[in-house]
């Protein structure tokens, strides 16, 4: 658990982000904004406090016995006595009675036995899995990115392309909860810089709080490290654009949703990766999500969305490299919008190979296309985007 101090910490950088995000004056924004603002600085999904395992070497431990003479049983005797005449004189005989006879017929009356001490014994050694007891983890990470942008400005019509460079500072820091669940306070800043459309130039701020609930792990494999895991997710999410250097606020937005997912599903009993990092080569993962997402001033453009989405991922060298497709489709509708009703459909498709060069550095490269259609057909508008990323990480 969190001593006060860091316990203090967390909550005031959580009231911090969030009063600074929702908070303050709003400028007019076009109709798309959202979407361009989600790709630059989206939440992360990053949110599951992992409970780690360790091997340890334990010992083997069985029942003690020792040999001694012990006396027959009633049963034992009566069956050694039925090649002598002393049975058939008895009738219900006592063990006391079996016994004199034995002795009588010259047949011994004990017999040798391994019998239990009740202590154990150990008898060599075996390597065991331990859940390791959970603790908070504080995830600092930096990336930085150069892509380009088929259409810049979301538009239908005159359409522009750019390049960008996008750097991301962050904090991650996940609290366990309970057995399983996690509670994490997420924030980044993003910095956003066009080559040639300054005009589009923001600095970002993000600030996530998450609920996260495991509500089953499955290892469908005994000697694979992939578990597919279900989780349930409460969520916050508040995004404030400024002009750059944060000079002057251009935008501010409030998102809570909930969603659904499955992850790390197995496709095929194949292993990948080497003998102390086994996982399984190919899984899927999907994505339910209902969300609203509320703008500071400009009611016009609140709405409700419905996402639903799904993953198909190759472990080609174990977590090392990976290769993942994506696909989703958003709906959203906004009952607020000026010049009549408006509801939205976002379809996305991505690809993006990673390669963890180390524990603590990713680098990787995407490419994404995305296309609205919308009720306002002047809304609808399509773009790709190709975005190689190195992203470094520490923990503590």
């Amino acid at each position: 658990m969190l001593d006060t101090s860091a316990h203090r910490f967390v909550l005031l950088l959580a009231v911090l982000t969030f009063a600074h995000i929702v908070h303050g004056p709003a400028s007019a924004q076009d109709p798309n904004v959202q979407s361009r603002l989600e790709d630059l600085a989206p939440t992360t999904t990053n949110t599951v406090l992992k409970r780690e395992v360790e091997v340890v070497r334990v010992p083997k431990l069985a029942p003690e016995y020792v040999t001694r003479e012990v006396p027959l049983t009633a049963t034992e005797m009566r069956n050694a006595l039925r090649s002598t005449d002393k049975l058939r004189t008895l009738v219900r005989p006592t063990t006391e009675q079996l016994m004199i006879a034995m002795r009588e017929s010259g047949l011994k009356a004990t017999k040798t036995r391994r019998v239990p001490t009740g202590r154990l014994k150990t008898v060599g050694y075996e390597d065991k899995p331990v859940e390791k007891p959970p603790t908070v983890t504080w995830e600092t990470g930096l990336s930085v990115s150069y892509g380009y942008n088929s259409n810049a400005f979301s538009r239908k019509s005159n359409v522009r392309s750019d390049r960008v460079t996008v750097t991301t500072p962050s904090l991650n820091v996940k609290i366990p909860v309970g057995k399983s669940d996690t509670l994490a306070f997420f924030v980044s800043s993003t910095s956003a810089r066009y080559d040639s459309f300054d005009v589009l130039d923001r600095d970002i701020a993000l600030g996530q709080i998450t609920y996260s609930s495991v509500l089953s792990q499955t290892a469908h494999d005994p000697e694979s490290g992939t578990k597919q895991t279900q989780l349930l997710r409460l969520k916050v999410a508040g995004r404030a654009a400024f002009l750059p250097f944060y000079e002057a606020s251009a935008t501010r937005t409030i998102s809570p949703s909930v969603d659904w997912s499955v992850g790390d599903i197995p496709l095929s009993g194949q292993l990948c990766g080497g003998e102390k990092a086994k996982v399984n080569c190919h899984v899927a993962g999907v994505i339910v999500e209902v969300a609203s997402t509320f703008f500071d001033d400009l009611t016009q453009f609140n709405n409700a969305s419905a996402k639903l989405g799904g993953t198909l991922t190759w472990n080609i060298l174990g977590r090392e490299l990976t290769l993942t497709l994506g696909a989703s489709v958003t709906g959203r509708h906004y009952p607020n919008f000026t010049g009549g009703d408006r509801s939205d459909v976002l379809g996305a498709a991505s690809a993006s190979l990673v390669w963890a060069a180390t524990p603590l550095l990713n680098i990787s490269a995407g490419a994404d296309y995305s296309r609205q259609s919308s009720t306002n057909p002047d809304l609808d508008y399509s773009a790709y985007t190709l975005q190689p990323q190195i992203r470094g990480t520490l923990k503590f």
